[in-house]
């Protein structure tokens, strides 16, 4: 019971139940771990309990699959090598990967494309070496009353491995108590202690870092990269090594004279370390239980009126807010090719948005559809021949965190509440917020007078015969307009920093 309350108040199941729900599904692993360990012991590879969880792992995340195939590999390797029978455990193995391959394809994940939730690859979100010991997890929650949070580099938070003060603890005395029985135990796994190997590298990755440090990056070939960025946060790989120390920890305890006594005091000792990331795991449950919703950017009674529509078209970008919005969509009955899903059809998404462009373009939306951009130039670039059919502007969230560019057919003439600026003689101009090694958000780095626009019918608009630049009630003096690079105008000013004009609502005269 003492060591069964360690796993359920695991640290890195704490982390993970809470904001990434289907990783919260660790028992894969500590199943195979014991279906692995029942089958040693019976000396047979035919698991059907790993066949089981193999499958099973990848209708609930993809990520398990290396983790309980590589203690499926171990035993099958272990049981072939002792009993010099290769092709039935051969068979079992490919079995088993078709199986869970055809449930894969029947969920979908063969489909399309991967939504890539970033551009970050393979070594971004790899384990850092004080993982072990560093009790701080994500958002502020730290997992030990004793130890303090440790520095970490880049995405290392996603590594997340802290043992525990009580596994910690325990370590060393189980290996000072066993330290004759651990040399024949590893000849014995030797293929789980080899596949534990390759785990453990693979989480750290060729990024190696330390506390805050970067230690090195050892070359990879592109190739390997992208391979490995199938897996890109390969820290989590790391979870099977962490369980088995803490199994390793526990049943060593237990070995020991009054093993009961030991196991329950370094329970004890677990359990009052990670008590104050239970404590306020509790409370955000309790709080999460009596508020009315979750908090969404769609705040302005412009989404009351939109709800009439059919269909939302994401003609460019990922949305603002996509969750609420995916979810706002499907209160109100509503299609959407923007769904917050895990894989998509790049290719036919591409199309789809053409076709909403060209439609856009020739002055024929469709009345049932509610278009959306995530960029204010491309939604400038689209509106000019549907801008008497529509309602077109700019919607945003009350605490200005979140912004919609919208046309809406139908509500055109309709007047909505201050979260809404119609797009009209009166629309402001912006600064492109671009931003590379010679622009920052729009002004150029080398002068700081020069400031960029994307190019739409509206800026040529607005920018064509004026002589004044004017913002916050100063003006500014037009020296040049540059259009020589496509999509794009270039605007110097008689300005001493263009910077104060970043996120200012802009006019010309």
């Amino acid at each position: 019971m003492a060591g069964s309350l360690v796993f359920a108040a695991s640290p890195i199941l704490l982390e993970r139940a809470f904001r990434h729900t289907s990783l919260g599904a660790q028992w894969l692993v500590l199943a195979a771990l014991y279906c692995y360990f029942v089958c040693r012991r019976q000396s047979r590879f035919a698991s059907r309990g790993l066949f089981v969880i193999n499958i099973l792992a990848v209708g609930i995340h993809p990520y398990f699959l290396p983790m309980t195939y590589a203690v499926t590999l171990a035993l099958l390797l272990e049981y072939a090598v002792r009993q010099r029978q290769w092709l039935r455990p051969a068979l079992f193995l490919g079995g088993n990967m078709l199986c869970t391959a055809a449930l894969g394809w029947a969920l979908g994940l063969l489909y399309g494309t991967a939504t890539s939730g970033g551009q970050a690859l393979y070594g971004y979100f790899a384990m850092n070496l004080n993982a072990l010991w560093n009790p701080a997890g994500v958002n502020g929650v730290l997992y030990s009353r004793l130890l303090p949070a440790q520095n970490r580099v880049g995405g290392n938070y996603d590594a997340f491995a802290y043992l525990g003060l009580g596994v910690l603890a325990a370590l060393p005395v189980v290996v000072v108590s066993a330290r004759r029985h651990i040399p024949p135990a590893v000849r014995r796994h030797w293929a789980l202690c080899a596949v534990c190997a390759v785990l453990t590298v693979f989480a750290v990755s060729n990024v190696i870092t330390a506390n805050g440090v970067t230690l090195a990056t050892l070359p990879l070939p592109a190739s390997f990269i992208k391979l490995f960025s199938v897996f890109r946060s390969g820290g989590r790989l790391f979870w099977p090594v962490y369980y088995l120390l803490t199994l390793t920890a526990f049943a060593g305890l237990a070995r020991l004279p009054r093993g009961a006594v030991w196991v329950a005091l370094f329970a004890a000792v677990q359990l009052w370390d990670v008590s104050p990331a239970l404590c306020q795991r509790h409370d955000a449950m309790q709080a999460a239980q009596v508020t009315d919703a979750f908090p969404s950017e769609l705040d302005s009674d412009f989404w009351q009126s939109a709800a009439q529509y059919r269909h939302i078209e994401s003609v460019q970008g990922m949305q603002a807010d996509s969750l609420h919005l995916a979810l706002w969509a499907a209160d109100n009955g509503m299609t959407t090719n923007d769904p917050f899903a895990a894989r998509y059809d790049e290719t036919a998404l591409a199309a789809e948005r053409q076709t909403a462009l060209g439609a856009l373009d020739a002055g024929t939306p469709q009345s049932d559809t509610l278009y959306l951009f995530e960029d204010e130039g491309a939604f400038l670039q689209a509106v000019e021949p549907v801008k008497a059919l529509a309602w077109c502007g700019r919607v945003t969230s009350a605490d200005g965190s979140a912004s919609w560019y919208v046309i809406a057919p139908g509500l055109q003439g309709q007047t909505f509440d201050a979260l809404c600026t119609p797009y009209d003689e009166d629309y402001p101009l912006r600064l492109a917020d671009y931003t590379d090694a010679l622009w920052n958000r729009g002004v150029l780095d080398e002068t700081k007078q020069t400031v960029c626009f994307k190019d739409s019918p509206f800026a040529r608009a607005k920018l064509d015969g004026a002589a004044l630049l004017c913002a916050g009630g100063q003006e500014y003096p037009i020296l040049k307009v540059d259009d020589h690079d496509a999509g794009w105008l270039m605007v110097t000013l008689d300005i001493e920093d263009a910077t104060v004009l970043w996120d200012q609502e802009l006019t010309t005269k």
